[in-house]
């Protein structure tokens, strides 16, 4: 049987008021520790996705060195407690998405060696398969079939993997995976899949002809659209994010400047977050996380920094004194953000931030 780990607060009174936002009122941020697997004296982890209750996915490494898809459940009094959702046979797993029923999604590898999609559900894990039909032999090194990205409450899963002809993006329902093709034959033949929402329209990216990355949206598994260049031959290089709304967050960037963050509303493309930006997840109010990297020069150093924008404001996450860098990988409607920070001695650490409004005077 599991026990219950509590969350470890990484400060005592971690509560940053930022005044000035969007909204009225001002914005307060929480940080605290996501227990890890086994004994939290080797706590390493990644939290890569938070559902409506707050249920969050992502891999923690056990306590003989393994990394394991984990489950982190709130617990009755507060905090949480960590699940092990074990693999697929082989040594290692990962989750990245999970949903408001408490489906997870991922990939893991096989007691053979190579790696696959999972769908988790029921305390069982199930390997969805790969859309190439003549795999190569398995010659002891470690080969990436498929790995699902993100799951929706109907139970449609993306994720990307190899085809035959190719390596794409898929969309996975009903027992069945659909090759979600590509450009078209005058392009390079090769797609991903990263986020789908409840209505079933999913974003990715698929790759141009001169090998250039460019945002894509389907819509129930056929392309619908790629975003168009503007005046200054910029584009949408990659879609990350998409949320109930039909709001696409993603990179934007091309010929002129370095790759920012972009929001598209509406048909109205918005960018943030400077350069070298990645956003990662959009909740329904089209608040956005992501990390964004730091470089200084002068002291030829850098670093990744995660951030928070809630239209136009824009906050850094906070971290500890000895943590050189921290990263936001999802955001739900309730101000949840989950992510991890570094640390010099293990790696990575998996944190969930808790972002609160109050109210104006």
């Amino acid at each position: 049987m599991k026990k219950w780990m509590f969350l470890l607060p990484i400060f005592a009174a971690v509560n940053l008021i930022f005044p000035g936002s969007a909204a009225a009122g001002s914005l307060a941020l929480r940080m605290a520790i996501l227990p890890g697997l086994g004994s939290t004296e080797v706590n390493v982890g990644w939290a890569y996705d938070i559902n409506h209750h707050g249920r969050i996915v992502g891999c923690a490494v056990t306590p003989e060195g393994q990394p394991h898809a984990v489950l982190w459940e709130p617990g009755p009094h507060g905090g949480y407690r960590a699940v092990d959702l074990g693999t697929l046979g082989g040594g290692y797993s990962c989750a990245n998405g999970i949903n408001d029923h408490g489906e997870v999604v991922g990939s893991s590898f096989l007691e053979s060696g190579p790696e696959f999609a999972f769908l988790w559900r029921q305390g069982r894990m199930i390997n969805l398969g790969c859309l190439a039909t003549n795999l190569p032999p398995f010659n002891g090194n470690h080969s990436l079939f498929s790995t699902a990205s993100a799951i929706n409450n109907a139970g449609q899963i993306v994720g990307s993997g190899y085809a035959d002809d190719g390596y794409r993006g898929f969309l996975w329902q009903d027992g069945f995976m659909r090759d979600l093709g590509s450009l078209g034959p005058s392009w390079n033949n090769n797609s991903v899949a990263e986020d789908i929402n409840q209505r079933g329209q999913l974003v990715g990216s698929c790759m141009g002809s001169n090998n250039e990355q460019q945002a894509a949206v389907w819509w129930h598994g056929l392309m619908d659209f790629v975003f168009p260049y503007d005046d200054s031959g910029n584009f949408a290089i990659r879609a990350t994010g998409i949320n109930e709304p039909g709001h696409i967050i993603g990179q934007w960037g091309g010929p002129v400047g370095g790759d920012t963050s972009f929001l598209w509303r509406n048909g109205v493309i918005t960018t943030f977050g400077g350069e070298s930006s990645f956003p990662q997840d959009a909740n329904n109010q089209d608040q956005v996380v992501g990390y964004r990297t730091r470089v200084d020069w002068e002291q030829g150093m850098f670093w990744s920094e995660a951030f928070f924008w809630d239209n136009g404001v824009e906050l850094v996450l906070p971290k500890p004194a000895d943590s050189p860098d921290n990263f936001a990988s999802a955001i739900n409607d309730h101000g949840q953000i989950v992510g991890w920070v570094t640390k010099p001695d293990r790696g990575a650490v998996p944190v969930i931030w808790t972002v609160t409004q109050s109210k104006a005077r």
